[in-house]
């Protein structure tokens, strides 16, 4: 959650993790309430996925996996909450298909500044714990008006016998991913507005709106938008759920504000989600390209061919797949207004209000991956090492090593966390492994990545060690232990 303070207004936005480490993957995210409008506390969610963990015989052919949770709040060196506690998944006859798993956790703290850290372990597996660890800040002050966190929802029902799944008279399933795919046709959330008592008269009424907003441009998204009418209390719950079958692939956030009634902005909280509709795809034609007047357009004066084209390939780091194939198409057939359209088209659609401004911005990033990246025959954004640039920006570390004995030339980059895209959701903590082995040249080839989506290699180190050995045990992953090596070390530590 980061929480950026203006005035009276409060703006928040709580984080959804995709995490994983050798077998185990999981989905984190957590959200601040407040009880009453005036004690803070945070839920957290995981989700885990139920085939990533091993599941071991309970008797009666029944199968359960095991997942150690420690979960740490501190501030500085003191530690102000600490559980550990053991998740069980759900039975299962069958051991290697087992059911995603949740967890849900209630935790009261004060307002303040606190790092969260946490740890996942599958106990029945040797496979790598997954650690993580990230700031967090809560603040619901009681003289004036704010709101809580958006927590999403895969279902609800009504409240038989309380739980921590219980709220307001309803059980929730939490729903700790920021991705909805094309089979998921409605936005659950709950939120709630607090101490609107002490900002609004008595009896005044005010409107909550929320609604689906563009991350990109920050307009209004498919329509969706629904508001309700309020008289001012401790605490207004915000409970409803928005129809997304005809919302169209993208980034979006969910908004819920406050407003009197002069329309004056009070509160507003927002949380990014993702849509993955591909049956509501925008679709790419030259009919439906060429009624687009460029001539007034940056584009215009973009008229040579082999630039137009250049400019269109740099774009591929950022594109979805349905541009890549209709962009081929066009650099093919190289008609040059047609080209003009589909430049100014791509990057209309990523700014509506100022194409032009989105594409110099990615363009100054274009140019440093090329200088940075490009060989004597390649431009930097058609190398590994520009394409991962340009589509995930620059990583935190880089560790370079070039004359490790027996080992290629390699770079291992490490990000603390790279956005979603079409293909990739928000994760954190992830590797990238880059090897030369050209020797001569500065083409460095992607070999290895934990990031979703992303080439997966658990033999990448064999492969660095290929310049002076040969492996054909095909079980084995990791290589020898040759003076010098330091692959390993510097992978799980990245500097």
């Amino acid at each position: 959650m980061k929480k950026k303070l203006l005035l009276s207004l409060c703006l928040l936005f709580s984080t959804v993790e995709f995490l994983s480490a050798g077998g185990i993957q999981a989905y984190f995210a957590y959200s601040a309430f407040a009880k009453n409008g005036k004690s803070p506390f945070i839920e957290t969610y995981f989700t885990i996925a139920g085939n990533s963990v091993k599941y071991v015989s309970t008797g009666n052919g029944i199968y359960q996996g095991k997942v150690e949770v420690v979960l740490v709040l501190k501030q500085g060196d003191a530690i102000k909450f600490a559980d550990k506690y053991t998740l069980l998944s759900p039975g299962t006859s069958d051991s290697l298909n087992g059911k995603d798993f949740i967890d849900q956790q209630r935790i009261p703290l004060a307002a303040g500044e606190y790092v969260l850290e946490f740890a996942l372990k599958d106990l029945n597996s040797t496979d790598t714990t997954v650690r993580h660890s990230e700031k967090i800040s809560i603040s619901f002050p009681e003289d004036k008006i704010s709101i809580s966190d958006i927590s999403f929802s895969e279902s609800y029902s009504a409240t038989v016998n309380q739980s921590v799944f219980s709220k307001s008279g309803y059980d929730m399933v939490p729903f700790p991913s920021d991705f909805f795919s094309e089979n998921m046709n409605k936005l659950i959330f709950y939120s709630e507005v607090y101490n609107s008592n002490k900002s609004l008269p008595q009896g005044e009424a005010f409107l909550v709106n929320y609604f689906v907003e563009d991350a990109d441009n920050l307009e209004l998204a498919g329509g969706l938008r629904k508001f309700v009418k309020v008289t001012p209390k401790d605490v207004i719950v915000v409970f409803n759920e928005l129809p997304i079958d005809h919302l169209k692939s993208g980034n979006y956030n969910l908004v819920v504000e406050a407003r009197d009634k002069e329309n004056k902005l009070l509160a507003v909280t927002k949380k990014y989600f993702q849509r993955s509709n591909p049956n509501v795809e925008d679709v790419l034609t030259t009919s439906n390209l060429s009624t687009l007047d460029v001539a007034t357009t940056f584009v215009s004066n973009i008229t040579n061919s082999e630039e137009i084209k250049d400019h269109i390939q740099s774009t591929f780091p950022i594109s979805t797949q349905l541009e890549k194939n209709f962009a081929r198409n066009q650099l093919n057939f190289s008609d040059l207004k047609m080209m003009q359209q589909y430049f100014y088209s791509f990057w209309k659609k990523r700014n509506e209000i100022n194409p032009e401004e989105a594409w110099l911005k990615y363009y100054a990033e274009v140019k440093k991956a090329n200088k940075e990246y490009g060989t004597s025959i390649i431009k930097g954004y058609a190398t590994d090492r520009g394409r991962v640039y340009l589509q995930y920006g620059a990583p935190n570390t880089v560790t370079a090593t070039r004359n490790e004995p027996s080992s290629y030339p390699y770079e291992i980059w490490h990000y603390y966390v790279i956005q979603g895209t079409e293909i990739n959701r928000r994760q954190s903590d992830k590797r990238f492994v880059f090897m030369n082995a050209d020797l001569i040249g500065a083409d460095y080839q992607l070999i290895h990545s934990t990031a979703y989506g992303e080439v997966k290699d658990d033999r990448w180190q064999l492969r660095l060690q290929g310049r002076n050995e040969q492996y054909i045990d095909l079980d084995q992953q990791d290589g020898r232990d040759h003076f010098g090596n330091r692959a390993n070390e510097l992978f799980n530590a990245p500097r």
